[in-house]
């Protein structure tokens, strides 16, 4: 992933437990450790809100294991990281060690937080980035298309429910599992062209990834579509510990049974998806390609 913590302040709370005796250690370790990489601020807790409001405009991510200190960050909008250190937190976001805190992560809360894309990967042809509410009107010009929604949900109808889905995605699937369905855009232009990436699906009782990929149709039959999935695959295998990717299609959709077995997936067999007929494909992490041509 590109790194663009240039700027990015980590605000501490002089009274909480991590900046006092019984967390001083982890929090002189951290700070020595990324202190080229960050700035770092410590507040009293009464000038916390005060400082917030003063400061926001500025890029900042506040840590704490406190849950007072949070619901101060949620009020001012500000990103923020629950610590759990001693008592349960409530927060979008919680790390169990200092190891957890780094630059990369941080400034993924704080871009998360504020709507800002977080580029993941990079092809020769596309760049694949988290999505945000502001491409919502390029999907939906693609989606337009038949051609599009004939193998594939729609977007919502309403746009209200469609920014809500994405705002809850952005939250939970991208704050959790550090990946997902991302934006597809065109190098060279700029333009979104598309989507890819990987989604969760419970397959024989368990949570699986599974590929998916969609490709604007003026952009389709120039090898775009396996481009952006075999970064995909190399992602996964790189980043996470999954040992398998799944892939379903309907068995009209010839085309991406043909991208599926030059990706490398096998198949498996028939299945039943929300009462969807679908070919089940599979690749496997020791089977896989190595993949070369991309940048993370």
């Amino acid at each position: 992933m590109e790194e663009h913590n240039e700027g990015l302040t980590v605000l501490f709370v002089k009274e909480d437990r991590l900046l006092t005796q019984h967390g001083h250690n982890g929090y002189e370790a951290f700070v020595q450790a990324w202190q080229d990489a960050l700035s770092f601020a410590r507040v009293g807790e009464e000038e916390l809100a005060g400082f917030l409001a003063q400061n926001a405009a500025d890029p900042l991510v506040l840590v704490s294991s406190r849950q007072k200190d949070l619901d101060v960050a949620q009020e001012y909008g500000t990103a923020h990281v629950g610590f759990e250190d001693t008592q349960r937190l409530s927060a979008s976001q919680i790390v169990l060690s200092w190891d957890a805190l780094s630059p990369s992560y941080l400034y993924k809360v704080y871009a998360r937080a504020h709507g800002l894309p977080v580029t993941v990967l990079r092809t020769e042809h596309c760049i694949l980035r988290e999505i945000t509410l502001e491409d919502l009107d390029d999907l939906y010009t693609i989606y337009a298309d038949p051609r599009i929604t004939r193998f594939m949900e729609p977007l919502y109808a309403d746009r209200k429910q469609e920014e809500d889905y994405t705002r809850a995605y952005i939250e939970n699937i991208y704050g959790f599992y550090d990946f997902g369905m991302w934006i597809v855009e065109d190098r060279a232009s700029g333009r979104i062209i598309g989507r890819a990436g990987v989604d969760m699906r419970v397959i024989d009782g368990e949570n699986e990834p599974e590929l998916g990929y969609m490709i604007a149709v003026p952009y389709q039959g120039q090898g775009l579509a396996q481009e952006v999935c075999r970064a995909v695959l190399a992602y996964v295998w790189e980043n996470t510990g999954y040992e398998r990717v799944h892939c379903m299609v309907e068995p009209e959709h010839a085309v991406s049974i043909h991208i599926a077995e030059k990706l490398g997936f096998r198949y498996l067999g028939d299945c039943d998806v929300q009462g969807v007929r679908m070919q089940h494909y599979i690749s496997d992490r020791d089977a896989s390609f190595v993949f070369s041509d991309t940048e993370c």
